[in-house]
């Protein structure tokens, strides 16, 4: 399998704002001699400490201009100080940054096979240690028509497919945010874990992905096997 991320600054932004990236994965996979798209997922990144210094507008705004999703974890997650200090654990070093995972879509043929799991951990490889927390809203729709209006494979039991859904993440190591029904991971943690190395090597420019995010222009391109 062959993944690739496409970064950009999102419309909303000035084009030469890097505080919010936007990126699109796209796992690749031979069938019959054939490279098929098997798998696609969205990501934000978000550099709350780049927001709070400008001078344009503030994180609320930012966020609010993005994306419904980004605006509720702005509200979840966030106060006046930064991360909640739930999460942070009153830590004032603790990053604020975070990634979030908007869509995680895998076709119908090829699930259950760890595409999505492998998907997340090499997004994680590349932009992760840059950014305190990833946040992830668990659904049940994985359709696999790439119509946002089909619901097709939305399960008949609404209830236990999003069950599924939850224990699938709990189990790359996301946990329930408390009264909400987004769930989160220290990144920190799940490096720790997952014994990933931090200086991990991108094919583009052989830049640190923390220099990537801070250079980003519109439609950069990361590809790794």
């Amino acid at each position: 399998m062959r993944v690739k991320f496409d970064l950009s600054i999102p419309l909303e932004l000035d084009p030469y704002e890097t505080s919010v990236v936007e990126i699109k994965g796209t796992a690749l996979d031979y069938h019959e001699d054939n490279e098929i798209e098997i798998a696609e997922m969205s990501l934000y990144t978000v550099d709350y400490a780049a927001i709070n210094s400008s001078q344009k507008r503030d994180f609320l705004q930012i966020m609010d201009a993005m994306s419904n999703s980004l605006m509720e974890i702005s509200n979840i997650f966030y106060d006046d100080w930064g991360l909640k200090n739930s999460i942070t654990g009153h830590d004032p070093t603790f990053n604020s940054s975070l990634l979030h995972v908007e869509k995680i879509h895998v076709l119908k043929e090829f699930r259950g096979c760890g595409v999505g799991r492998a998907m997340f951990d090499r997004a994680m490889r590349i932009f992760g240690k840059s950014h305190g927390i990833v946040t992830i809203k668990p659904y049940p729709l994985q359709t696999s028509s790439k119509k946002s209006d089909d619901f097709s494979d939305l399960p008949a039991d609404f209830a236990q497919g999003q069950k599924k859904v939850e224990s699938i993440y709990k189990r790359w190591g996301f946990k329930k945010f408390k009264g909400y029904q987004y769930f989160y991971l220290d990144t920190y943690d799940w490096f720790e874990r997952n014994s990933i190395p931090l200086d991990l090597k991108i094919s583009n420019d052989n830049e640190r992905s923390d220099a990537l995010l801070k250079r980003v222009g519109p439609a950069q391109l990361v590809e790794i096997d």
